[in-house]
């Protein structure tokens, strides 16, 4: 008798340090992983239209797709099908021009919101006539990231101290909504002749995340697994996360990571030493986050980021913050909507390689 209890006991402790261990959310997982099935429907740039650069794709309320291809100024719209029906934009400072154009976005009631790596945003109908464009820094100076969130809400980041960045969300008139939100602090240095110098890798230097669609957005830093889900009047209504650890850094990619940093020509051996000080002991917990009407998407860390073939690993959750479970993708995605996937390919790192962007439709099962 003596021995079952103890036993039974063992049994109990074990399964306590699996719930510890593994945090929140992760003992539901158990009732069924999550299985996703995808399958290509529509290639777009592989034949016939060129595209030079992919930057971002968003959908309209009628299923079309636009395509913000940056190089060259331009939001291109597609059909469903992946027919072209317009073009629109072009380099400058004029109404329905671009300086450095970024992001694009779709709103039912604002139409298409084409935002700019600094400062700027404009507003076009859904056939490409200009809205409005928006000039943020004037009252609130300069601002890095611009995103739209829905209703007259915007993403920015703002410089703070050295090296550190804060999140805010403002109204199209350059007013601060919310700002108490995340503050990431990457890998800035400043030698002792003045000379700053500042390095970012996704893997390793904390960084600030935002992910939109429609009206929700949901924002976090990279060092933090605890994301908040915001709606478009600049409220969080929910805060997702799990207990669990950054993966450590392997002595291959420790040393890949060196490699990189040797390779910046124009450092000196003192700069590159006071980066490789930085290089921590474990990788950061995620590099991407990605929302629909539904799920939240959370692209983490691959196990060995030197292996560029192998998938990513995913942490989905319902939107009311349940944690369901992992799946895999073979990339970051460029968009997930409510049914389809949109992934950048014909990418091999040779800036004049042919990209051409391939849409899957999608199914996740528990």
């Amino acid at each position: 008798m003596k021995l079952v209890k103890m036993r039974l006991m063992t049994v109990v402790v074990v399964v306590l340090m699996l719930i510890i261990n593994l945090g929140p959310g992760a003992a539901e997982s158990y009732a069924g992983e999550p299985r996703l099935v995808m399958k290509k429907i529509v290639e777009v740039g592989k034949e016939g239209e060129i595209l030079y650069s992919l930057y971002s794709v968003c959908e309209d309320d009628e299923g079309n797709f636009y395509i913000m291809d940056g190089k060259r100024y331009n939001l291109l719209k597609f059909s469903p099908e992946g027919k072209k029906l317009l073009n629109f934009g072009n380099s400058g400072e004029g109404p329905g021009d671009f300086k450095s154009p970024s992001q694009v976005f779709f709103s039912e009631n604002n139409g298409v919101v084409v935002t700019e790596m600094m400062n700027e945003a404009t507003i076009f109908t859904k056939e490409g006539k200009v809205v409005k464009k928006i000039n943020f820094a004037k009252t609130l100076g300069l601002l890095f990231n611009i995103r739209y969130i829905g209703g007259d809400l915007f993403y920015a980041e703002k410089q703070g101290d050295i090296g550190v960045r804060y999140q805010i969300l403002m109204n199209s008139e350059g007013k601060i909504v919310n700002s108490d939100l995340f503050l990431g602090s990457g890998w800035e240095i400043i030698m002792e002749d003045g000379m700053r110098y500042s390095l970012s890798f996704d893997e390793l230097t904390p960084h600030l995340i935002f992910g939109g669609y429609k009206s929700f957005a949901v924002v976090g830093k990279s060092d933090c697994y605890k994301l908040k889900i915001i709606n478009d009047r600049g409220q969080v209504i929910k805060e997702i996360g799990r207990n669990v650890k950054g993966s450590p850094l392997t002595t291959k990619e420790n040393q890949h990571f060196s490699q990189e940093i040797n390779d910046i020509k124009e450092w000196s051996p003192q700069v590159k030493k006071a980066f490789h000080e930085l290089i921590p002991t474990e990788k950061m917990y995620y590099k991407k986050v990605m929302i629909t009407s539904r799920y939240v998407f959370v692209f983490r860390i691959k196990e060995d980021t030197t292996d560029q073939k192998s998938p990513y690993p995913v942490d989905i959750f319902e939107i009311d913050g349940k944690f369901l479970g992992e799946v895999s993708m073979p990339a970051l995605p460029m968009l997930v909507s409510d049914k389809y996937i949109y992934f950048r390919e014909g990418d091999n790192g040779d800036e004049d390689a042919p990209l051409y962007l391939s849409k899957y439709s999608y199914n996740l099962s528990f």
